[in-house]
């Protein structure tokens, strides 16, 4: 926890501490039925929490999703707040100390869940009308429905603040791109909550009719973010395809990526933003595979036609990314990169701010990694040679303000390293 920025270590006490007046405001609530079917799915409860919170979903920047918030909020309309706690707070710490958690995160997690919950209940306090069958009757309904999107904000909001404060973004930026896709599926577990209480009011061996409701959609989840993974990992992989073709060109995009990464930043771009122009860099040669390699690999100078042919793999790369919706905005950085800044670029000869930011970025980290790197018909320049070059160009070919950017990145880079430029370039993605 000492590695932790002070604004999130002072956070995460002070979510320790809200917690613990939590259980204390709500101490008298804390009592177990003595029913033996409502026993029996009490402990259901904590076995499906803890396997929910163990079998949990990736989402980005330590983010992760679980099925737990169906049997919580289950547990706060079906029996009340204390047990709610209690089968919330036992599935939290028994999942992390399954998966054998840092002991704060374990801490943080479990305090999390007695705060959304404890506010989860107040919000359902304040507005029903004392029905204790949920969804009999109007304001019992909106209790529940207003009850469930604060269970939802309230969870959620206090984890991503405490990414927010440790990767240093805004807690927007962190909710927008993890939940960006899945908050239609996320906020299905507060009706799926509901419908397991009023299930247990009938019969509670109902409640096995459930299982495969939930099950399903924990997969719809999991499915969804293997297939966003996966196509993310391909795209890389036929990316690096292109870069081994070539010897001198072996890396290339993992240099770039890393480059690219370390500028943008300079530019305070949001969360989203920032990993779309990244990505963008990692893949931003793809439409290379569609080149013939006895023109890609050519050791000569290209004739005309052959640079005709070479200039289209930035359209090539957009036509491959078209069908992925996930990857709209870097599409279009990658059908740009090769655009400058005073409009005599390729494809579409557009200049200055016509050209998308993470394009103008790509295109000064590509460029300074051609020029420092050796190829076929030169040797690579040095960096203050490649820097000159930079500067020459600025507001020609390159942006101005992003060649500014890319050098002051590069040089508070050297300066916190303390090693060699060179050397550096060589790991991708170090600052991530």
């Amino acid at each position: 926890m000492s590695k932790l920025p002070r604004s999130a270590q002072a956070y995460i006490w002070l979510v320790v501490v809200a917690a613990v007046c939590a259980i204390l405001l709500l101490s008298k609530s804390f009592s177990v039925p003595t029913d033996p079917a409502a026993r029996l799915v009490l402990a259901l409860f904590v076995g499906s929490a803890i396997l929910a919170d163990m079998y949990h979903i990736h989402l980005h920047y330590k983010i992760e999703l679980t099925m737990s918030t169906a049997t919580n909020f289950a547990a706060l309309v079906t029996f009340g707040p204390g047990v709610a706690i209690l089968v919330g707070v036992a599935g939290s710490i028994g999942g992390d100390l399954m998966l054998r958690k840092p002991w704060y995160k374990i801490l943080f997690n479990a305090s999390c869940t007695v705060i959304h919950i404890s506010v989860s209940y107040l919000v359902f306090q304040s507005l029903n009308d004392g029905s204790v069958y949920p969804l009999s009757t109007p304001m019992n309904a909106l209790a529940v429905a207003a009850s469930g999107l604060s269970y939802l904000l309230v969870n959620n909001g206090l984890v991503c603040l405490v990414v927010a404060l440790v990767e240093g973004y805004t807690l927007w930026d962190v909710a927008r791109t993890n939940f960006k896709g899945v908050t239609f599926q996320l906020i299905t577990l507060i009706p799926i909550g509901t419908l397991i209480s009023i299930v247990y009011y009938q019969t509670p061996w109902g409640l096995i009719l459930l299982i495969f409701p939930i099950l399903s959609n924990h997969f719809s989840f999991k499915n969804f973010q293997r297939l966003r993974s996966e196509s993310k990992t391909v795209l890389e992989m036929l990316a690096d395809a292109v870069d081994e073709r070539d010897k001198y060109t072996f890396k290339h995009s993992f240099r770039v990526g890393s480059l690219v990464e370390r500028t943008a930043r300079k530019f305070n771009l949001d969360l989203e933003d920032l990993a779309t122009t990244v990505f963008a860099a990692r893949v931003h040669d793809l439409g290379k595979i569609g080149i013939d390699s006895s023109i890609l690999l050519k050791k000569g100078a290209l004739e005309p036609w052959e640079r005709a042919i070479i200039e289209k793999h930035p359209v090539i790369g957009a036509k491959i990314l078209a069908p992925l919706s996930l990857y709209e905005g870097v599409r279009e950085i990658i059908e740009h990169h090769h655009e400058r800044a005073d409009g005599t670029g390729y494809p579409d000869g557009i200049k200055g701010n016509q050209i998308p930011l993470g394009a103008r970025i790509i295109g000064v980290a590509d460029a300074f990694d051609a020029m420092t790197s050796d190829r076929p018909y030169r040797k690579a320049l040095t960096i203050e040679a490649a820097i000159a070059e930079l500067r020459r160009q600025a507001g020609k070919q390159f942006d101005a303000e992003v060649v500014e950017k890319f050098l002051q990145a590069l040089q508070e880079q050297e300066q916190t390293r303390k090693i060699p430029v060179e050397m550096d370039f060589l790991v991708a993605g170090k600052d991530a």
